[in-house]
C-alpha cells in the first residue's frame, strides 16, 4: 500500500489510515472499473461532451440498487460518469 499512502501525502492528507479503507479504495475501484471498460467503449465520453454524462450520472443514480452490495455496479459507473462530467467540462467539451 505504499503507493498509495505516497499518492494521498502528495495531495497533503496525512491521515490515510482511516482514508485508506474507505474512499481511496472506492475510488480505485470505480477507476479501476473505467480502466477494464474504456478500452471496449473507446473513450465515447469525450465525444459526446459534458451534457450526455451528466445526463449518464442522473440515470446512473436513478438506477442505483445497493441491496445486494455486489450490485453496486451502477454506483461505481455514477462517479465515473461524474469524472467524465468534470473532465470534459474543464477541457471545453460541452
Amino acid at each position: 500500500m505504499t503507493d498509495e499512502y505516497d499518492a494521498l501525502k502528495a495531495y497533503g492528507y496525512m491521515d490515510v489510515d482511516s482514508n485508506m479503507e474507505g474512499q481511496f479504495e472506492v475510488l480505485m475501484e470505480a477507476f479501476a472499473l473505467f480502466m477494464e471498460r474504456d478500452p471496449h467503449h473507446k473513450s465515447l465520453w469525450k465525444e459526446y461532451g459534458a451534457s450526455d454524462t451528466a445526463f449518464h450520472c442522473k440515470s446512473k443514480a436513478l438506477r442505483l440498487n445497493v441491496a445486494p452490495p455486489e450490485h453496486l455496479d451502477d454506483a461505481l459507473d455514477l462517479i465515473n460518469y461524474a469524472a467524465f462530467t468534470i473532465r470534459n467540462v474543464r477541457e471545453g467539451r460541452l
